[in-house]
């Protein structure tokens, strides 16, 4: 079982500088070495009708110390053991860099190398007040 919830105030960014994305995550599967990363992605048009996405360097966009597996994808947990508890996990993004769009975060739980689900959690930016 693997959940990320994301609080409801973080899908909606205004592009203010750096800025915290809340999240709640949970991972109850019983693996031998799981192991969760993260990936961002921003849609290919700013549409509804378009809903394609392309995948962005994360370390691009994020702030702050952060343990990378590749430059497009940063671990959220190495050993993510099994835990009856949500884990809380900030991810601090600079909305400055960002373009006026949406976004979204792909969760990936891994056991070793071998993938075992994803989820995704979507946000858009849009213009700060003043800007």
């Amino acid at each position: 079982n693997f959940d990320v919830l994301m609080n409801n105030e973080s899908k909606v960014l205004n592009k203010n500088g750096i800025q915290a994305l809340d999240f709640n995550i949970l991972q109850m599967s019983e693996l031998e070495n799981p192991n969760i990363r993260v990936s961002l992605y921003e849609k290919k048009e700013p549409t509804a009708y378009d809903q394609s996405y392309n995948r962005v360097n994360i370390i691009d966009y994020i702030s702050g110390e952060y343990e990378l597996f590749s430059e497009s994808t940063a671990y959220v947990l190495k050993d993510a053991l099994y835990s009856s508890d949500y884990y809380q996990y900030e991810l601090l993004i600079d909305t400055d860099k960002l373009n006026l769009n949406g976004y979204k975060l792909i969760f990936e739980l891994y056991d070793n190398e071998e993938l075992i689900t994803t989820i995704e959690q979507k946000f858009i930016v849009r213009k700060g007040r003043g800007t």
